[in-house]
């Protein structure tokens, strides 16, 4: 039996993709800080357990990933100059969103290693785009913390009792 930490797993599947890599990337906690990255395990990370005559139980892995942006409280205004502050900080994270996507829809796919008792059925991203999470008002400049919700739903023959 191959028992690999999933945790572990998404951590260095994460660090592939070129806009992670270039920030900071924390577990579970992280500092409100300008590009920091957050990979944040859920309570129900596995509300899908579905068990099979051969002793394999279908699972799934959820987790959230986050990101700290400074935002702007300015309106956008069409004149040269202006930046779209916002905008621009949310296409950022949206980078890892797509890179995510674009894993998945590989051939082929590119997903994280979970040993070879788990066969990985699918890796998706729960939204089109980055969710706005929270803000944090008493830091200067002041974060957005924007997220987006990871589902990987996979087959663990750990248990299984006989071979097809």
């Amino acid at each position: 039996m191959n028992n690999v930490d999933k945790n572990q797993a998404m951590i260095q599947f994460l660090l592939q993709c070129p806009t992670i890599l270039a920030n900071p990337l924390f577990f579970n906690f992280a500092k409100a800080k300008e590009n920091n990255n957050q990979f944040m395990t859920l309570s129900n990370n596995t509300n899908l357990h579905e068990p099979y005559i051969d002793g394999s139980v279908l699972k799934q892995y959820n987790f959230i990933l986050l990101t700290y942006k400074t935002i702007s409280f300015n309106q956008i205004i069409k004149q040269e100059g202006y930046p779209d502050e916002n905008i621009t900080e949310v296409a950022q994270f949206q980078e890892v969103l797509d890179w995510v996507k674009d894993q998945a829809l590989a051939f082929p796919p590119n997903y994280p290693d979970f040993g070879e008792d788990c066969v990985i059925d699918k890796m998706e991203v729960l939204s089109d785009n980055p969710v706005l999470y929270d803000v944090d008002e008493s830091v200067s400049p002041p974060l957005a913390r924007y997220s987006i919700t990871i589902r990987i739903e996979y087959l663990d023959n750990s248990q299984k009792m006989w071979q097809n």
